[in-house]
């Protein structure tokens, strides 16, 4: 939908895809089994479209605020976990092995930012007291990513949005498309 909006037409790629997505949709909801002429079929394939797009576009905005409010807990958990980690060691031999894993933020290559997760198998104290110290340390650089991340995350919220506001004009977009694919779903 946002390439929609900037360039105003799909390339021959995407739009296979948005095909492909409308006639799966399209077996589905059993649209060769709707009745009337092709114009009435067409307005109510259009608006299960518009229905399918909305649906989409809301759980995509729950799932982004969902991240980000997973974010800004991040560093908070990280400081928890260098609290586990430094019990654990305190306890001695006897609460080893353990195993302690934790979410973080990183780059990666041309992916950008990632959440990853760190698993830690720990065979003793001193290996936890490590962790520990050298969680501790890397806390102010992984803070820093993890803000980049909640920049960019609040970016693609605010172009979802932008999106929810053309959702019409995409929906209307789709009109060549809904002919080609009721002509093959009938």
């Amino acid at each position: 939908m946002a390439r929609h909006r900037q360039e105003g037409a799909f390339r021959v790629r995407q739009e296979e895809q948005l095909r492909r997505a409308l006639r799966d949709a399209g077996e589905a909801l059993e649209w060769e089994l709707l009745a009337g002429d092709p114009s009435a079929r067409t307005e109510e394939v259009v608006s299960d479209i518009r229905r399918l797009t909305q649906s989409g576009l809301r759980q995509l905005e729950r799932d982004l605020e969902a991240e980000i409010e997973e974010k800004r807990a991040e560093i908070r958990q990280l400081k928890k976990t260098v609290g586990v980690l430094t019990k654990l060691a305190q306890k001695g031999e006897d609460a080893f092995p353990a195993e302690v894993d934790y979410r973080y933020t990183a780059k990666q290559g041309q992916s950008g930012l990632v959440t990853k997760t760190q698993e830690l198998v720990l065979e003793a104290p001193e290996e936890a007291e490590k962790a520990a110290a050298n969680l501790e340390q890397r806390i102010d650089r992984l803070g820093g990513l993890r803000d980049q991340m909640v920049v960019h995350l609040k970016q693609r919220l605010k172009t979802l949005e932008a999106a929810k506001a053309e959702l019409r004009t995409f929906v209307r977009g789709t009109d060549e498309l809904v002919d080609h694919v009721l002509a093959t779903l009938a």
